[in-house]
């Protein structure tokens, strides 16, 4: 889960169940300070498989075994590399409008408060995005988003989850 999804889903579930603000504070930043330490995979297994005479590959974006047909890459398939580079693309177009200097010497008071509030939506955007795109992605949407790649074995029911192989 990424850092903002669980932090929503926290502040969510707080305040559900009415928690106190001191209690609010101190769990989200207990989140706060997991999130920056817990981005790896903790499951050890194996990264190449053999099964039926077909050899799979665990994909670290769409944590299932896939056809190792499906990679071009080390540890994504060609799929969760599409979906990369789109997340990338996105986000250089943020940081380039992010980038752009305002002449804020002929801006009112007014226009100042709205460029910058404007910059903080930004960036407020870039760090949301650059969490989802280095954290586990959703197969159907990336399917939809890109349901043409060459090659690509985009049959969900040929691929193997942890709960298939026990």
């Amino acid at each position: 889960m990424a850092q903002n999804t669980l932090i929503e889903t926290a502040t969510l579930l707080m305040a559900e169940h009415k928690a106190s603000k001191k209690l609010s504070t101190a769990v989200l930043a207990l989140l706060e300070e997991y999130s920056k330490t817990s981005k790896k995979d903790t499951v050890q297994r194996e990264k190449n498989i053999t099964l039926d005479g077909t050899e799979y590959r665990w994909c670290n974006r769409h944590e299932v075994y896939e056809p190792t047909t499906n990679f071009k890459q080390k540890d994504a398939c060609k799929l969760a590399v599409k979906a990369w580079a789109a997340f990338g693309a996105r986000l250089k177009k943020l940081q380039a409008s992010l980038e752009v200097e305002h002449d804020m010497e002929i801006l009112t008071d007014q226009e100042k408060l709205d460029v910058l509030s404007s910059d903080d939506l930004l960036k407020k955007e870039i760090k949301e995005l650059k969490e989802v795109r280095g954290g586990r992605y959703d197969f159907e949407g990336n399917q939809l988003q890109f349901p043409e790649i060459p090659g690509y074995n985009y049959d969900a029911g040929s691929f193997l989850t942890d709960a298939d192989l026990a």
